[in-house]
């Protein structure tokens, strides 16, 4: 579809014609993490009469790719992690942050693809609900760290027995 209309077709909006061009299309299929959302970003042009430009982004979805995503709440999980990152690190703005949710949602993928990190991480999250941000880990080795330290306080009462045993 995209190729066939590149040069821009018309169509009538309220009795006016008007010309879409696309300027620009982006395949968003290949994402960095199971977060993304996969479709096509056009970049459009509307050319009206006296020859006003609007620019539009246009996103086509394929169905199936929406009922996922509706069904299970990605865009909730996504709106959830960026939510904690900003509460603790807003002193970073714009690609800073999304860089930083992109490489926290990396190591949450791998984790879930692994049940012995996935029950590691039910363990950090469970030692304590009002601290969330101190119970997410970076990356695998704080994970391990992280559980290890958990698990350690749970069996000895003496913390400072703990944190020798790790």
């Amino acid at each position: 579809l995209a190729n066939e209309k590149m040069d821009g077709f018309e169509v009538i909006y309220k009795g006016q014609v008007a010309r879409v061009e696309i300027v620009q299309c982006k395949s968003r299929f290949n994402p960095t993490d199971p977060t993304h959302f996969r479709f096509y970003l056009f970049k459009l042009v509307i050319i009206v009469r006296g020859g006003v430009h609007y620019y539009a982004e246009l996103q086509v979805h394929h169905e199936a790719f929406l009922i996922h995503d509706f069904e299970s709440k990605s865009h909730d999980h996504y709106e959830f992690f960026r939510r904690e990152l900003a509460r603790y690190y807003n002193s970073f703005v714009g690609d800073q942050l999304k860089f930083m949710l992109e490489e926290r949602m990396k190591v949450f993928y791998q984790i879930s693809q692994t049940p012995i990190l996935l029950s590691m991480l039910i363990v950090c999250m469970s030692a304590s609900t009002h601290n969330l941000e101190k119970n997410l880990p970076k990356d695998i080795f704080q994970l391990y760290e992280s559980s290890m330290q958990v698990v350690a306080a749970k069996h000895f009462d003496d913390d400072k027995e703990a944190k020798q045993l790790i």
